[in-house]
């Protein structure tokens, strides 16, 4: 008796926590391999970020010879590994110089500022970027190739 009543109102419910797991189970993992990619991500545009105030410092000490700032970004880009290989000629390293007046009008270097001030800030630029290739796609977001790009911006004098 007590088992025919256990029958009609206790469905059995054996393998029920299994098949919630292997319903949920792709989601949570997509979802987990998405937080680390980002975080990848994130780690590799600070990286880049970092590169790119390492080349400004080199070229405002050392001039701004391309070949020598790029050297310079790259070796700080990759501090362990940095070797010759062709496949960093992907990477993009651009140096630009420019003035404002005090008011923060642009101005060609060599002019003087139209409101007789002297004073005339000049700026070295230097942009890093390459294209960063994400472990995954993300419809709506990304294909899972992003361009990084890395500015850092200095006072020259």
């Amino acid at each position: 008796m007590i088992q025919k009543l256990y029958n009609t109102f206790i469905k059995p419910e054996d393998g029920a926590a299994a098949v919630e797991f292997a319903l949920t189970a792709p989601f949570l993992v997509y979802l987990f391999v998405g937080v680390i990619d980002f975080g990848l991500y994130i780690n590799e545009k600070m990286l880049v970020e970092n590169a790119a105030r390492s080349g400004v410092e080199f070229a405002l000490k050392n001039g701004n010879d391309e070949d020598a700032l790029l050297e310079a970004v790259l070796a700080a880009f990759f501090p362990d590994e940095f070797e010759d290989d062709p496949t960093l000629s992907t990477f993009d390293v651009t140096v630009n110089e420019y003035c404002e007046c005090a008011n923060g009008a642009a101005l060609i270097c060599t002019d003087s500022c139209p409101d007789d001030d002297d004073y005339r800030r000049r700026y070295l630029e230097v942009v890093f970027g390459y294209n960063y290739d994400m472990h995954m796609s993300y419809p709506g977001l990304t294909d899972g190739n992003v361009y990084l790009e890395g500015t850092a911006r200095l006072q020259k004098d």
